[in-house]
């Protein structure tokens, strides 16, 4: 009897976050000398990885592959601003595992290995996790955003319906380029665009054909997408000018939603998205992007009262005074000076931080403060660009609207790097 997969992970999308486990057994050899189960990793041709296992009392081999696969696998910057749809080059990647195992002829001799009885199969994988805490392992609810029904859902952790915008405000949402099974290969192939003014009286609507299409995919980067959802990357793609927040006078919110058509209407591929425009504020807002769970980049802004510090780390010495080191007493007198010598500094690191405050919220923002707080990954956008932060609060009491009058959040920031000092 050849090796065998006896368990595996059952969803044809899969979080590195999460537990990839598979359990083979090969009885035929398994009490051959120095008998050992093997799993080979193998990503674009090349063998990346080659675990090796003694069989379990049940003489099976257990392989855990979840820390090696999320090696491969991180987040794609510098696509905040894009125009339209962009493949992901790091978000998700395939991987074939090889299954085999080698035995030695006798206890004095080296084992042999036998890939040509060998068992493969193949991983699609993102940057995230797709298991809830409360299920049993390979549950998870990654059928969510095969985008494949009216309910199905990007890979956000926002509310669908509550994502909110000022024009200047840019970033990308990202979802899987295709259905159910992997590699995906059918639609969506389309993302539809409709303004509304307050009234909801519609102004325009038109569609982005997703860039490949799912059936021109042919690599694991092509599964998943970015779309430019925020006005700011509606504003400056070209592809479809009228789309642009421009192009729209009086617009108070615009929805997007995937469909297998150029018609929406009974061919939606994913649940509709609405974007609310946010009027202009008293203070400076502070917009955050942060790599969320699922795997894709989620943003909000701090339109609310914030603070900013700055905290200043230096070094001290005495310095000795006058020219002594060329003084001669002749052509040059010895001297001091009155900025020379005492006590100086040096090595000045200088910290900026930020406390945030945040809108009024209801309990679906819970989720998103959540998802902040939760994020290793975390950029703030500051005088044009993208720039790296971390959220340096340790803990958080979530709010509702039972217990508390408000649902406002306090998120305090750090800049990743020092201020540039002489």
């Amino acid at each position: 009897m050849a090796i065998s997969i006896t368990q595996q992970p059952t969803p044809s999308l899969l979080g590195t976050a999460d537990k990839i486990v598979y359990v083979v057994v090969e009885p035929t050899n398994v009490a051959e000398p120095k008998f050992r189960y093997i799993c080979e990793i193998i990503r674009n041709s090349s063998t990346i990885a080659m675990l090796k296992q003694l069989p379990n009392g049940s003489q099976a081999g257990v392989f855990d592959v979840s820390r090696i696969l999320q090696a491969y696998v991180s987040q794609d910057y510098e696509k905040h601003a894009l125009g339209t749809t962009t493949t992901a080059p790091n978000s998700m990647d395939a991987f074939t595992l090889k299954f085999y195992y080698e035995y030695a002829s006798n206890a004095d001799s080296d084992p042999n290995q036998y890939p040509a009885a060998a068992v493969t199969t193949t991983d699609y994988v993102v940057n995230g996790t797709f298991t809830p805490v409360f299920n049993d392992y390979d549950v998870t609810n990654v059928n969510n955003y095969f985008l494949d029904s009216s309910d199905s859902k990007f890979l956000s952790v926002y509310n669908p319906q509550k994502l909110v915008a000022q024009e200047n405000d840019q970033g990308i949402i990202a979802f899987i380029n295709g259905t159910t099974n992997a590699p995906w290969n059918s639609n969506p192939a389309y993302i539809h665009v409709k303004y509304y003014a307050s009234d909801g009286s519609a102004l325009q609507a038109d569609y982005f054909q997703t860039s490949p299409t799912p059936s021109a995919a042919n690599s694991a980067s092509q599964f998943l997408l970015y779309f430019g959802i925020y006005p700011a990357n509606l504003e400056v793609q070209n592809v479809k000018p009228l789309l642009k927040p421009s192009q729209n006078t009086g617009w108070a919110y615009y929805t997007v939603q995937a469909a297998s058509s150029t018609t929406l209407s009974g061919n939606e591929t994913s649940t509709q998205y609405k974007i609310t425009g946010k009027g202009k504020c008293k203070y400076t807002p502070i917009r955050l992007a942060w790599w969320n769970e699922l795997g894709g980049w989620d943003y909000y802004t701090f339109y609310s009262k914030n603070v900013h510090s700055q905290r200043v780390q230096r070094s001290d010495f005495r310095e000795a005074m006058g020219n002594s080191y060329n003084a001669n007493g002749g052509t040059i007198d010895f001297e001091v000076k009155p900025y020379e010598g005492g006590l100086k500094v040096s090595n000045v690191k200088t910290t900026n931080t930020w406390q945030l405050n945040t809108d009024a919220e209801d309990e679906d923002f819970n989720s998103v403060v959540d998802s902040i707080m939760s994020s290793p990954n975390v950029l703030w956008y500051y005088q044009n660009a993208w720039r790296g932060c971390v959220v340096t609060d340790t803990g958080i009491d979530f709010l509702t609207s039972v217990n508390d009058k408000g649902i406002v959040y306090t998120v305090n920031i750090e800049e990743s790097r020092y201020k540039p000092t002489i």
